[in-house]
């Protein structure tokens, strides 16, 4: 499949940048793994869940523990879903939270096949409409950006706590990543950066967390993030936590950008966090 897109938007640039790009950028859009694994499977199945209405389509949402008086929201990665964040369920039903989660548009068990940072924010908004106010939110990866854009927009969202697990920093790396990916030639990428610029009104190198940090009322973030991940660098991590107040950037080694999530140096990490008086 790689090599059939990089092959059609090969000779489409020769005949048409534009429509190379367009091309592009509808890859960019799609998740294609909408697997779950079995332990996902497993956590998902004890939740409440209900199809939300959202734009065309509907979204997705779980909750456990009704009816305890805090409330966490997880907000997963790109091309996962809400069951990745699954190992935390537990722990925070034990320290009285109710936790609340949704599969993004076109991810998991929600509907529709494409997406954009944009829409999963919108996409969160609705849940968290529903919530008044958030005491704990953990993110993975993409979810940093997705939960930060959407509180951006929403300044009624209330926030008192925020755990990022491994957190980007640039969308520009995102997508640097597709075009080395995809092999796409400077023609076709600058008509990519043009378009987003034009449907979204921003340009692609101004979106990044730590920009986005400045205007965030977040007084109580951790970060926690594998020095060595392959997937964003550990570097996207600093600059995030030097751009937000009273952030503590957590270093560890050895536990990668999707199994982080189910490593049991990180579940002793936030149910440290949950028990800190800070």
């Amino acid at each position: 499949m790689l090599n059939y897109y990089k092959q059609l938007i090969k000779y489409t640039s020769y005949v048409s940048p534009q429509l190379a790009s367009n091309i592009a950028f509808n890859i960019f859009c799609t998740p294609f793994n909408k697997k779950l694994r079995e332990r996902e499977l497993e956590v998902l199945k004890n939740a409440k869940s209900e199809n939300v209405d959202f734009e065309d389509s509907y979204i997705k949402k779980y909750v456990w523990g009704e009816g305890y008086s805090k409330t966490a929201f997880l907000v997963h990665g790109w091309e996962s879903n809400a069951g990745s964040l699954g190992a935390f369920v537990e722990l925070l039903n034990q320290h009285q939270y109710r936790v609340v989660a949704f599969d993004y548009p076109a991810h998991g068990q929600s509907g529709g096949k494409q997406t954009t940072i944009f829409k999963n924010s919108d996409a969160a908004s609705v849940i968290c409409r529903e919530l008044n106010h958030i005491d704990l939110a953990i993110t993975h990866s993409m979810g940093s950006v997705v939960l930060m854009n959407t509180l951006l927009h929403h300044k009624n969202i209330s926030l008192d706590k925020l755990i990022m697990i491994t957190t980007p920093n640039d969308l520009q790396k995102a997508f640097n990543d597709l075009y080395a990916l995809l092999n796409i030639n400077q023609k076709v990428i600058d008509k990519i950066e043009k378009n987003v610029e034009k449907k979204f009104n921003l340009k692609i190198s101004d979106i990044s967390v730590s920009n986005l940090c400045h205007n965030i009322a977040i007084n109580n973030s951790v970060i926690i993030h594998d020095v060595n991940d392959k997937v964003i660098p550990f570097e996207s991590a600093v600059k995030v936590a030097n751009n937000l107040n009273n952030c503590r950037l957590v270093p560890i080694e050895n536990a990668g950008h999707y199994k982080i999530l189910w490593d049991s140096r990180v579940v002793d990490l936030v149910k440290a966090e949950l028990e800190s008086k800070i």
